[in-house]
């Protein structure tokens, strides 16, 4: 792994169709960085649940309960 991608740990993730997974399609630096390009990724696809979050992982599975 190169040296940027192991400082990059923020992630934009989408929701898959199936079984609750979440890929990771945006790893960016910081917070604010993920937050600007998030906001690009809405209108360029308006039916996707997107979330950001602090992650190393490029897929994970939706954890329900932790859902609000």
């Amino acid at each position: 792994m190169n040296q940027l991608a192991s400082e990059a740990n923020w992630c934009i993730f989408k929701r898959l169709s199936t079984g609750g997974y979440q890929m990771c399609i945006a790893r960016l630096e910081s917070r604010a960085e993920c937050e600007r390009h998030f906001k690009v990724l809405q209108g360029l696809l308006p039916n996707a649940i997107l979330e950001i979050a602090f992650s190393t992982e490029d897929l994970k599975k939706e954890n329900s309960a932790s859902k609000v």
